[in-house]
């Protein structure tokens, strides 16, 4: 029986080391401004043309924005690879599509080419949009997402637009967030994974484990050489912080918790203590 007890709690458990991890953001807020028509509003509509060129006095350009970058930076995760992929539902004319970093905050009711937010073109990926509709437009917007997932820039979205570096002028329409089939809307693939340095066990100032009795609850001990500031805080699956546990000096030698999820569950476990951040990832069952 003991022997029974203990394989369904390393089961029930599944303790590990955080490796990288995959997520699909859905966009959670989008509009357009068009200007042709610099003080209407778009935020309501079901897909959104990108349109521009040389030859092309009136630009139309999208704005989109993922929940989940910010929450994930702010639980310590940085970016391996980012992938923005679009739903073409008609296309215009092929031309090279441009997509960049919004520079200031916008709302998506109101927003229009006459209040529209700076453009910050300090990274930017240029792509030709396909010669056909009904299919998906995939960009690597790594470099973006890591400068604010990484490096702390402020994230406020992203513009695309047609480049003005082109000889002819082209566009498209994608599917946007009202989009009424939700599989075709705008998604954010991420890659990701713990910040600081995870699983080293060779670190000999610090060590930490997560184990449980039941699997209804989690035994957290970690142990310090030398007393500094730890930060021991709880995480769900999708980034949300969901309990603080320590945060803020503490001594050396052993310390314990307990913490008792209220529902099952997969659960991140991150330990910080200087420049060290260790991760243990649970699967609570109730």
């Amino acid at each position: 029986m003991k022997k029974a007890l203990k394989a369904f709690v390393a089961l029930a458990f599944c303790l590990s080391a955080v490796r990288a991890s995959e997520t699909a953001l859905p966009v959670s807020k989008d509009s357009k401004v068009n200007e042709g028509n610099p003080m209407t509003t778009y935020g309501n509509e079901e897909f959104y043309t990108v349109w521009g060129g040389p030859l092309i006095i009136k630009d139309e350009k999208a704005l989109l924005y993922f929940n989940g970058v910010d929450e994930l930076r702010q639980a310590g995760y940085v970016c391996e690879f980012a992938l923005l992929r679009l739903y073409i539902t008609s296309m215009i004319a092929p031309a090279p599509a441009n997509i960049f970093k919004i520079a200031g905050a916008w709302d998506e009711a109101t927003v229009c080419w006459d209040n529209r937010p700076g453009e910050d073109h300090s990274i930017q990926v240029m792509k030709d949009l396909p010669s056909s509709q009904d299919v998906w437009f995939e960009v690597d917007v790594t470099n973006i997402v890591k400068s604010w997932m990484n490096e702390g820039e402020p994230n406020n979205g992203f513009y695309a637009g047609i480049s003005e570096d082109v000889s002819t002028a082209g566009g498209c329409q994608f599917a946007s967030g009202e989009f009424p089939d939700t599989t075709l809307r705008p998604r954010l693939f991420l890659e990701y994974y713990p910040g600081g340095g995870v699983e080293q066990q060779d670190m000999q100032d610090l060590s930490f484990n997560v184990s449980g009795i039941t699997g209804r609850w989690a035994d957290i001990s970690f142990s310090l050489d030398a007393s500094g500031f730890v930060s021991l805080k709880v995480y769900d699956a999708r980034g949300s912080l969901i309990k603080t546990l320590s945060d803020g000096f503490s001594g050396s030698g052993d310390h314990e918790f307990v913490w008792k999820p209220e529902q099952a569950g997969v659960y991140f476990v991150k330990l910080s203590s200087g420049s060290n951040v260790i991760v243990r990832k649970f699967v609570s069952v109730r």
